[in-house]
């Protein structure tokens, strides 16, 4: 039996109502591991949100640390040392020994509205950090790659504000509570799908796209494997409650690693730009979403096509002769910026 039968089995069973321990007797059974070795399968079920929703209800059902203690290590296949972090958490920084119920409530009401504020003071001073790092990116922006190299810091410290900003805004909107690793890699995939959306033409319009695309793959790779060991050696004391979110920071770091680098290749191109005149062999529209594109063949008789946007591609016609402007990418990655129809 798999490591993924095991715990797909004890979660089946967790959600079914059956205990630890009668979890553990049946996988003993079917998968002839020791009962050792199963605990350390199934220590992750539930999550730890969950966890904690149910010391929270115990405390309000007035059971002591020991009761709760108790319930949790049978109902759960949480570890100790995990059970009692959470019943601390609970019992003893929220809560004062000599308070009844209805002063938890009240003073726990009191607690979520100053930790409300103090996220929408950690929120504002994001947004400062954000905007103080775009000044060097619009002020540089249309300088020499030189200069211009000058605010790339600014743009990625401003890229990794924008994952803190949402992360913040998650806090103050969502019910659900969200573990700090959930909320990072949540954040940082919508941000690596606007960064995708804002560079898709370009890398449609990249000379040698195949090679673009691979690069930054293997680039992508490359630094989500480093940022995710160091992540985890970073977040050690808790790495047990996110072993599977890991996984998928790994792929978000990933997507947004090689999102980056081609984002940055074309916004930190040469602003010397090469430009020739082709003849339009073809125009066509794709998808169902359509993409206008035109196509053309280089001195060097390859045939490449170009997104142009609907507004250009209207005015364009077969046969059409056009100036198509090249710029050098930061990365050698040429790519078409321009497209101007020249008048017969």
């Amino acid at each position: 039996m798999t490591d993924r039968a095991i715990r797909q089995y004890a979660k089946k069973n967790y959600l079914h109502g059956k205990t630890r321990q009668e979890t553990l007797d049946e996988l003993t059974k079917v998968s002839h591991r020791t009962t050792t070795y199963l605990e350390k399968k199934i220590h992750a079920i539930p999550s730890m949100r969950e966890v904690r929703k149910l010391a929270k209800q115990c405390f309000l059902d007035g059971k002591s640390k020991k009761e709760t203690f108790e319930e949790l290590k049978t109902v759960t296949y949480r570890s100790t040392a995990d059970i009692e972090k959470v019943i601390d958490n609970t019992f003893v920084k929220f809560v004062p020994k000599e308070n009844n119920v209805s002063d938890y409530i009240t003073d726990n009401n009191e607690q979520d509205c100053t930790e409300l504020m103090r996220t929408v003071k950690s929120l504002l001073i994001r947004l400062l950090y954000l905007g103080l790092c775009l000044i060097p990116v619009f002020i540089f922006a249309d300088s020499k790659v030189e200069i211009k190299l000058i605010s790339l810091p600014f743009l990625l410290t401003g890229i990794f504000q924008v994952i803190i900003i949402i992360g913040l805004f998650m806090d103050i909107v969502a019910e659900t509570e969200f573990s700090w690793l959930e909320k990072f890699w949540i954040a940082s995939f919508i941000v690596a799908f606007i960064i995708f959306l804002l560079q898709l033409k370009n890398q449609e319009n990249t000379i040698d796209e195949t090679k673009l695309v691979w690069t930054a793959r293997a680039v992508g790779f490359g630094l989500a494997t480093t940022l995710t060991i160091i992540i985890k050696i970073i977040r050690q004391s808790v790495c047990s409650e996110y072993n599977g979110n890991y996984i998928v920071l790994f792929v978000v770091l990933f997507f947004l690693s090689s999102v980056l680098f081609m984002h940055v290749n074309y916004q930190y191109a040469d602003n010397v730009k090469t430009c020739e005149t082709y003849a339009i062999n073809n125009k066509r529209s794709v998808g169902r979403t359509p993409v206008y594109v035109i196509n053309v063949t280089f001195d060097d008789a390859t045939e490449k096509e170009f997104s142009v946007g609907k507004r250009r591609y209207d005015t364009f016609n077969k046969g059409d002769t056009v100036e198509i402007c090249i710029a050098k990418g930061l990365f050698g990655f040429d790519f078409a910026s321009d497209f101007n129809k020249i008048n017969q």
